[in-house]
């Protein structure tokens, strides 16, 4: 074939391989502003959990975190809510009183964006969540994310955050697996620096300033 017609060729896949991206990113864009995302995902929230036996791949982080058990729960929860650090994010929903049923979109340097739900979780035990929307830009085609919260008896709570994924095609679950890594780490180190002040602060006697 001549070098004419396969630059001609590439050139024409190029042209509509940008072009349903730029569907993908229209429906995306448009369904995040929806007034029906959050009916919409708390149900394929629901049904990710369900498929998490699809999962082929997963992503640990662990941290032991200063405080008691509802104070690290709760800075936790407005972690979930307002970002911080790596995350930019945009609350929906907030969901009950302890989280379950919250939908956010989240925004992620480089990876782009996401929207997430709460499906269920134990308070001060357990929370689950799931991607469900904005997959396609993060290479993973199931993601289900879980923290326990589990009390140590010394003044501090560990926290473990897991991720199981399925990528979307092969090669994928390297790039998955090294942002979520790096994210998780900031979430949770981020929640750590925030529960260790507010113990600090805690700690200083009223009315008497603390050294520095």
């Amino acid at each position: 074939m001549p070098a004419s017609s396969l630059s001609v060729t590439s050139i024409v896949g190029l042209a509509l391989a940008a072009s349903l991206l730029a569907v993908k990113v229209s429906a995306y864009a448009r369904r995040i502003h929806s007034k029906d995302i959050v009916p919409f995902a708390r149900e394929r929230g629901k049904r990710s959990v369900q498929a998490l036996h699809q999962c082929t791949h997963s992503v640990q982080v662990v941290g032991d975190v200063p405080g008691s058990l509802q104070s690290v729960w709760q800075a936790y929860m407005e972690e979930f809510k307002t970002g911080g650090g790596l995350l930019t994010v945009n609350l929906h929903d907030a969901g009950d009183k302890y989280g379950e049923g919250l939908v956010r979109s989240v925004y992620l340097p480089v990876v782009g964006g996401t929207v997430e739900c709460i499906v269920d979780c134990v308070p001060y035990v357990r929370a689950r969540y799931s991607l469900v929307a904005g997959l396609w830009l993060f290479g993973a085609a199931l993601y289900v994310g879980e923290t326990l919260f589990e009390p140590l008896g010394n003044g501090q709570v560990r926290v473990t955050w897991t991720s199981r994924f399925r990528p979307s095609f092969w090669g994928a679950q390297f790039y998955v697996y090294v942002t979520v890594r790096h994210v998780l780490r900031s979430v949770v180190d981020n929640i750590t620096r925030k529960c260790t002040a507010a113990a600090a602060a805690a700690a200083t006697p009223v009315g008497r300033p603390q050294l520095t």
